[in-house]
This record gives C-alpha cells, sequence and structure tokens, in this order.
C-alpha cells in the first residue's frame, strides 16, 4: 500500500505566527521520530515581489511554487509529514479577498485545480488557520496600523478564511 502524506498548511494574515507555529510543529514531530519536510511561503524574486504583493499574481504564484515544491522535491517524498508556510488554501481567501472581478477565471480554475490535487486520496490535507487581532499584530511588531494590514483589510480578509 502507498505511503499516504499529511500536508498541513498554515493559513493566516500576514504576521500572524504561521511560521512560527510551523517551525515549532516541525521541531515537535520530528522529536516524535516523524519525518518532515517544511515547504516556506513563497517571496519570489524581489522585484516582482514587492511590485506585486497585492495581487493576484503573487497569490497564485504562492500556489503554483507550493505545488513545485512538493511535486519535486525529494524530501516531500520521503516524509511523513510536510508542513506549509502559505499554500493553496491561503491562495483562495485572498482570491476570495479579491474578488471575482480581480482575478482572472483562469487563475481560480488553476488554483482549484490545486485544492483538488491536494483532496486525492494519496494526500492527508490539514489546514491550520492562524488568526490574530490587528491590534496585536501592531502591538507585537511595534508598527502602526496600515503598515502591516489596514483594518477593513484584515476584516474582509478574516471573513475570507471564516467563509472558506
Amino acid at each position: 500500500m502507498a505511503r499516504i502524506a499529511t500536508i498541513i498548511e498554515f493559513a493566516g494574515i500576514p504576521y500572524a505566527g504561521k511560521t512560527s507555529l510551523l517551525l515549532a510543529l516541525g521541531i515537535r514531530l520530528e522529536n516524535l521520530g516523524r519525518r518532515v519536510c517544511k515547504i516556506q511561503e513563497y517571496r519570489g524574486a524581489d522585484e516582482f515581489f514587492e511590485r506585486r504583493k497585492l495581487s493576484p499574481d503573487v497569490n497564485l504564484a504562492r500556489s503554483l511554487s507550493f505545488l513545485g515544491n512538493l511535486i519535486e522535491d525529494p524530501d516531500t517524498a520521503r516524509s511523513d509529514v510536510i508542513l506549509c508556510d502559505r499554500g493553496v488554501f491561503d491562495t483562495q481567501c485572498w482570491f476570495n479577498w479579491f474578488g471575482e472581478a480581480q482575478v482572472p477565471a483562469s487563475y481560480r480554475a488553476l488554483n482549484r485545480a490545486a485544492i483538488d490535487l491536494l483532496l486525492e486520496p494519496r494526500y492527508r490535507y490539514v489546514i491550520v488557520l492562524v488568526e490574530r487581532s490587528i491590534e496585536d499584530v501592531v502591538r507585537m511588531h511595534g508598527a502602526r496600523a496600515g503598515t502591516i494590514v489596514n483594518g477593513p483589510t484584515l476584516v474582509a480578509l478574516q471573513r475570507s478564511y471564516a467563509e472558506e
């Protein structure tokens, strides 16, 4: 019988603590003897990412980068657990936030196909939604509201995560 990998995707607003939780869980699972592969959040080429970080382009690139790593990284084939820092579910939530008019139908179709792939029997797909209020994020990072994510965007994103 083929091995079934568990994929755990961490999703949530910027600076909610996704990466910190992923790293802590990875250490705990490794200490329990599990083979763990960590797929970090897609950052892209600096110029591309910075110019388009609040566009559907970067979110689709994040989703496809995750899939590319899942398929071609030899560590994923040997792992019991694959931890992902923002992937296809997170992208779907951002697409919902952008709205129908801003996200091309082809982008939505590609991301939906990626989700369908993860729902195949060869994987166990788990989503960990990391939530934190804008006040907590601002307090933790010493920034002011709007420099990380503004209030209305945060509320809309949280609604998008809840609906998905």
